[in-house]
């Protein structure tokens, strides 16, 4: 009502569907696009795969699932980082990664460049590692 624009319509990204881009996100895209040349996004070289947590570790981390490592990249931050195929990611600064979608969330691009601390079950042991979040190629 008044005048302002709220987003973009378009049917060419869904097959018969319509969908609202926000304005917020074409904004960022745009100043990214016109900053960078493209969309920039965090990167940590690695596929997961959401597993259950031992009951031990369950009660003690108060999660019940955590992302498997299932490709580690060669050359990748998460390779550099120490990290190894069968780790288990539990949080990223923090923030619990239960879903693949939890890490995508947290790989945003104002962390790229930065280091971030990771929790980690490996061989049943939680440990953390610094890891620095690389920029996708």
């Amino acid at each position: 009502m008044s005048g302002q624009v709220l987003g973009l319509n378009t049917s060419a990204l869904l097959r018969d569907r319509s969908l609202t881009i926000p304005f917020a996100t074409l904004r960022r895209v745009a100043d990214m696009l016109l900053a960078h040349g493209r969309v920039r996004r965090g990167y940590l070289g690695v596929s997961t795969q959401p597993v259950r947590l031992p009951a031990v570790l369950i009660e003690r981390l108060e999660q019940e699932t955590a992302l498997l490592l299932i490709t580690v990249e060669s050359n990748s931050p998460a390779e550099q980082g120490g990290f190894l195929l069968g780790d288990t990611l539990i949080a990223l600064d923090g923030i619990p990664l239960r879903y693949p979608d939890d890490l995508l969330a947290c790989l945003s691009t104002e962390r790229i460049g930065t280091t971030v601390l990771v929790r980690i079950v490996r061989g049943g042991e939680v440990q953390e590692r610094s890891i620095v979040i690389g920029e996708r190629p």
